[in-house]
């Protein structure tokens, strides 16, 4: 859970340090706990489906790679139209 936090502080980076420090930062607290975020979520799967731990991994991937197309796809539309990274962040724009 601490990681997941990490992660979801760190994606918001950008919109409380702007320019090149916030993607950064961003990219460095990403990155740091993305090997452990996966490594848990691959045991978690073992655990929840021991008999069916290819299939269940398979489809967690399937649903990671989706989200992985469509987050900066979504992301650089909010960014073209508003100018800031915070809707892609937040979802609405803060004032």
């Amino acid at each position: 859970m601490t990681a997941l936090v990490v992660q979801a502080l760190s994606v918001s980076a950008p919109t409380w340090l702007p320019g090149p420090t916030g993607l950064v930062i961003s990219g460095l607290m990403v990155g740091g706990t993305f090997t452990a975020v996966v490594a848990l979520s691959m045991y978690c799967d073992r655990q929840l489906a021991p008999n069916a731990a290819s299939a269940a991994l398979g489809a967690l991937a399937a649903c990671y790679g989706v989200g992985q197309i469509l987050g900066p796809v979504v992301t650089t539309r909010l960014l073209e139209s508003s100018g800031s990274f915070r809707p892609g962040c937040w979802g609405r724009r803060r004032r």
